[in-house]
């Protein structure tokens, strides 16, 4: 009775390990879910940057003023709407991280628990045992 009860910790402390190891994997997940969306957002930016160099090259050319009217309303229009195009890459990006480091903890809390109903289990057998010897 005593080999089992040793085997049902050995099992409980490796099922532990293998979860809060792939908890570690998740949180590591969700570390490269953030720097991508900061980086995707950074690059929507910097294309942002270009779109608006082309646009002012593209009215300038054609001989509107800039800084006034209809021009400098489609330039402002223009940039905030590809500033909100980089801020919902990043909401988006952040949310998966946080859904995928919420899902490690969870992962990490249930080898826990298992570990734990693992041993009780295996204590109050042993315990039920002793009092049928």
């Amino acid at each position: 009775m005593w080999i089992m009860a040793v085997m049902a910790v050995v099992s409980a402390v490796s099922s532990m390990a293998a979860a809060n190891q792939q908890s570690k994997v998740m949180q590591q997940q969700a570390t490269a879910q953030r720097k991508k969306a900061e980086f995707d957002s950074e690059e929507r930016r910097r294309e942002s940057r270009m779109l608006l160099g082309r646009q002012r090259a593209g009215l300038a050319k054609s001989g509107v003023e800039l800084a006034s009217g209809t021009p400098l309303l489609l330039q402002e229009e223009t940039a905030a709407e590809e500033e909100f195009a980089a801020q919902m890459i990043l909401f988006g990006g952040h949310g998966q991280a946080d859904l995928t480091s919420a899902q490690a903890q969870a992962t990490k809390r249930a080898g826990q628990a298992q570990a734990a109903g693992t041993v009780a289990k295996t204590g109050s057998a042993l315990m039920l045992s002793r009092g049928a010897s």
